[in-house]
């Protein structure tokens, strides 16, 4: 027999702490750890998280039903907007607190007028905006409108980040 064989596996500190069971503190930590995380999880699937584009607009034509007006968006949105989108606008010098967005909707989009400006590509988006105006509109104004081309929730926009963060390995 070999000294090895009179060796003690575990010492009597050892088994007293295994024997031990977890205090009520540690336990009761986990749980409202694990609430926690379920209840983050939960507020990842109901909150949105629409995902809007910015871009400049250019009325092209006023008559007392509608406005026609142009928007020029980064190409990189060229498969992700749609139409009859919904479109609201901002025109110069009439500010949204005073007088509010313009509403309407994307009625063509020309893929094919790609516009270089800056270094950067653009598609062209035809919109038309309805009444009622709370001002006088006209042609050759320009503003800003603001398109939402995903409204998922939080939940998704994290999966789709992981989804492309593992492609790209």
């Amino acid at each position: 027999m070999t000294e090895y064989d009179n060796i003690e596996l575990r010492s009597e500190k050892t088994r007293n702490i295994i024997r031990k069971v977890p205090s009520e503190l540690v336990t009761g930590g986990t749980v409202y750890i694990l609430l926690l995380l379920v209840l983050l999880f939960v507020a990842a699937m109901l909150v949105p998280y629409p995902e809007n584009i910015r871009a400049v607009a250019i009325v092209t034509s006023v008559n007392r039903q509608s406005i026609q007006a142009d928007a020029y968006i980064p190409f990189r949105y060229v498969n992700r907007i749609k139409k009859g989108a919904e479109v609201c606008v901002e025109l110069e010098g009439f500010a949204v607190q005073e007088y509010g967005y313009n509403y309407g909707l994307v009625s063509e989009i020309k893929k094919d007028s790609l516009i270089s400006q800056g270094g950067k590509n653009f598609f062209c988006v035809s919109l038309v905006l309805k009444s009622p105006f709370k001002y006088d509109v006209l042609p050759q104004m320009q503003g800003m409108c603001v398109m939402t081309v995903a409204d998922k929730t939080v939940l998704q926009c994290i999966c789709r980040k992981i989804d492309l963060l593992l492609e790209g390995d």
